[in-house]
């Protein structure tokens, strides 16, 4: 919850627990939490909130690329199997549809597309559309 700009500059000691959402946790995370924050205070952590927020970018850039590597290894996988793979991005399969009707019969006759696509409540787990509730 501190991720404001009067939060960009701050370093010192770790903000209170509540910042950290804890109230939306479950028991055993907010436990293991609630640990790590006290060690971490006892030690006397001085939390940088820019560079905190940096490693976070790298991180999450580095799993985001990791997943691509590993997906990009499936299509190879795939296509070194036997297969034939084709990559389209959806405005090319989009065009496809508009101009090609054999496409645009065999989609509309296949299995997964006869049900309609989930609304955004029933996807995700109990109705959830907020991380904090």
């Amino acid at each position: 919850m501190a991720n404001k700009p009067e939060y960009y500059g701050y370093e010192g000691p770790l903000l209170d627990k509540n910042f950290y959402c804890i109230s939306s946790m479950k028991q055993k995370a907010a436990a293991e939490f609630n640990a790590w924050h006290d060690e971490q205070t006892f030690k006397g952590f001085v939390f940088n909130f820019r560079r905190e927020l940096i490693d976070y970018c790298i991180s999450d850039v580095t799993i985001l690329r990791q997943a691509c590597h590993a997906f990009r290894s499936l299509f190879e996988q795939t296509a070194g199997s036997g297969y034939t793979v084709i990559e389209k991005w959806e405005c090319e399969f989009k065009s496809d549809l508009a101009s090609d009707p054999d496409t645009k019969a065999y989609l509309e006759a296949h299995p997964t597309t006869r049900t309609p696509p989930l609304g955004l409540r029933d996807a995700l787990a109990g109705g959830r559309t907020s991380a904090l509730k």
